[in-house]
């Protein structure tokens, strides 16, 4: 498909339109896991797209389609970060604090519901994702969008034996964030 964009012409604009209706709701997930706003997120998605457009004919095909276009879109979604303005970004303590707010709120329902259980472990992900985004778009690439771990390799730049490891400490971190949900688990199998 990113032959066919770098050809240009019609070719290219039904191309584009193809990959931008397939990837589209993915990139914008994956924009918003980074910390933006869901119009940041939707402005990182446009601009990613334009990148891929624009730079179609450099696809060097050494990964897949999908690692090259995330990797756009996450510096894309870096670049964006970088420019926010410092009050609206948080340091590891007030990210800690939020966690336990969210914590502290999911621990004092009365939970005995599946829909409870399922509250309980999307607060404890949204805290684990906000306190270690790259950590949670590891697991997510991995385990959500079923990456090869070589394609999880080359995406964060790291050997694949580095890469299993920052999987396995991704895990045991986010086990932290979900303790919590354990006693729930019991009720619920």
């Amino acid at each position: 498909m990113l032959r066919s964009i770098s050809a240009g012409g019609e070719q290219a604009t039904q191309a584009t339109k193809l990959l931008f209706d397939r990837h589209r709701l993915p990139l914008f997930r994956f924009c918003i896991r980074t910390g933006l706003t869901e119009a940041d997120a939707q402005d990182a998605v446009q601009e990613t797209f334009v990148k891929i457009y624009l730079n179609a004919a450099r696809f060097r095909g050494a990964a897949k389609a999908s690692t090259w276009m995330y990797s756009i879109a996450r510096n894309q979604c870096l670049s964006m970060l970088r420019k926010k303005s410092p009050e609206l970004q948080f340091d590891d303590e007030q990210w800690a604090g939020i966690d336990q707010k969210l914590v502290d709120s999911v621990q004092s329902h009365d939970c005995h519901t599946q829909e409870d259980l399922l509250a309980c472990v999307e607060a404890g992900y949204a805290a684990f994702a906000k306190s270690h985004p790259a950590q949670a778009q590891a697991i997510e690439l991995a385990y959500i969008s079923d990456w090869s771990q070589a394609d999880l390799a080359t995406y964060l730049n790291r050997s694949v034996q580095a890469t299993k490891a920052f999987l396995h400490r991704s895990r045991v971190r986010l086990a932290g964030h979900l303790n919590h949900c354990k006693e729930l688990l019991r009720q619920h199998p």
